[in-house]
């Protein structure tokens, strides 16, 4: 478990580590003293504690932030008829969408391309996750709502003339 993606500390490189057992805890600590890495950054030790017993109202506020983004985002999706098939959100901020019949009529570019360039938006292309991620985007929803709104209108702009091709 790590508090560095939830609250954003992940420069500080501070986690914990949960074993069931005996034996796994040996193990885990083996593979952290071969790799050098048992150092803990003092900082990163503070933050921690800070985040778990102070900022549960930051949080709060951080998920309702991530829920209207993701509101938005499925909103104007299933606003536009062809423009992907977005999934459920399952404790992240990135939303994952399945943009297979658009990659087709980007061409040669990745679909990653093919937005950032005309949208200054950059998503992730699902191709970087491994076999069968082609064709697929992550979105970032972690981000204030205005901003949101500005980048997926852009993204929406962007992805027209795709959708126009695809249908």
């Amino acid at each position: 478990a790590s508090p560095s993606k939830t609250f954003n500390i992940a420069g500080l490189q501070i986690a914990n580590i949960f074993a069931p057992s005996a034996e796994d805890r040996r193990m885990i600590e083996r593979a952290i003293n071969d790799n050098e890495i048992c150092d803990v950054n003092p900082f990163g030790v503070t933050a921690l504690i800070t985040a778990y017993n102070r900022c549960a109202d930051w949080l709060d506020e951080l998920k309702e932030v991530i829920q209207t983004n993701y509101r938005h985002a499925c909103a104007m999706f299933d606003s536009v008829p062809g423009s992907g098939r977005y999934f459920e959100l399952q404790g992240t901020y990135l939303m994952w969408v399945d943009m297979r019949h658009l990659a087709e009529a980007a061409g040669n570019e990745s679909l990653e391309e093919y937005i950032k360039e005309r949208s200054k938006v950059w998503v992730n292309d699902g191709a970087m996750y491994g076999p069968g991620g082609e064709g697929f985007i992550r979105i970032n929803l972690a981000c204030p709502p205005a901003v949101f709104a500005r980048g997926l209108d852009a993204f929406f702009t962007a992805l027209a003339p795709l959708i126009s091709a695809s249908l």
